[in-house]
């Protein structure tokens, strides 16, 4: 799986929170559909 590009504070986010990580894989999907 391709991860975006991301600094420290939004990868420990990302981590912490599932929800947020499953808004970011929609997003990324959508990017590449696009």
């Amino acid at each position: 799986m391709r991860l975006p590009i991301v600094d420290d504070s939004s990868l420990e986010i990302m981590l912490e929170v599932p929800s947020y990580h499953s808004s970011i894989n929609s997003v990324e999907l959508y990017l590449e559909v696009k």
